[in-house]
């Protein structure tokens, strides 16, 4: 009981720290955000797109299920579509076509994704996760 005791004041003190270091990161923020509102408007599109966080060194399967996170569900068009968005330059492949085909196929056999059938666009399928 006394150690349960220890742990959690060790960890009361951690958070502290952190909560410390979030509100210290919030003021640099602030001070860092331009000033310029289109410069500000691009920075919130960018996060809004998931841009930063997009996983340009990831395996094709990665980029697809972060793509679809985003977007919820998508044809392959949508995903190739917000690849080209957020610059992904892997959609330049001269191969890229089959390639998706496949690791969308692959991403439905092993049930990550589920494809159906779109009601507006006929003879596409609309993949979620």
């Amino acid at each position: 009981m006394e150690t349960d005791l220890v742990t959690y004041v060790d960890l009361y003190k951690i958070k502290a720290d952190l909560m410390k270091q979030v509100q210290q990161l919030d003021l640099l923020m602030e001070k860092a955000k331009p000033k310029h509102f289109d410069s500000l408007n691009s920075l919130v599109n960018n996060i809004t797109l998931g841009v930063y966080d997009y996983p340009f060194n990831g395996m094709l399967n990665e980029k697809i299920i972060f793509t679809l996170k985003i977007l919820k569900n998508g044809t392959k068009a949508d995903i190739r579509k917000y690849m080209s968005i957020v610059g992904d330059k892997v959609i330049e492949r001269p191969n890229f076509g089959n390639d998706l085909d496949s690791t969308l196929t692959a991403l439905s056999d092993a049930k990550i994704l589920v494809g159906h059938m779109s009601i507006f666009e006929p003879n596409e399928i609309n993949f979620s996760l």
